[in-house]
């Protein structure tokens, strides 16, 4: 990967891995990209895809308490910042029950 005066962002997520992005829509080192406009869970999205068809129902990357807390999180700063709850962390709860 050349490097040339653009910005760089780091960010630690969960799991402990961190992960350097380099400029706009720039390969990283494992040859992902980072796309100015990834919003919307993008890919979080591809990989649940993948996992569901290799048959997998848990992620090797995010595990199922992992996610919970991060629903938890989720549904605390709506909740403080007054927003309307969206309803899903009780069924996660029920579906893990």
């Amino acid at each position: 990967m050349k490097k040339d005066n653009s910005s760089f962002l780091t960010i630690l997520v969960p799991h402990q891995a961190a992960e350097t992005k380099h400029g706009k829509g720039s390969a990283n080192a494992q040859g992902g990209f980072l796309h100015s406009n990834s919003e919307g869970l993008c890919y979080q999205a591809d990989h649940v895809f993948d996992c569901l068809a290799q048959g997998k129902l848990e992620s090797d990357v995010m595990s199922p308490d992992v996610s919970m807390l991060l629903a938890e999180v989720i549904e605390e700063v709506r909740h403080k910042l007054g927003l309307s709850s969206l309803r899903i962390l009780p069924e996660l709860l029920i579906k893990r029950l």
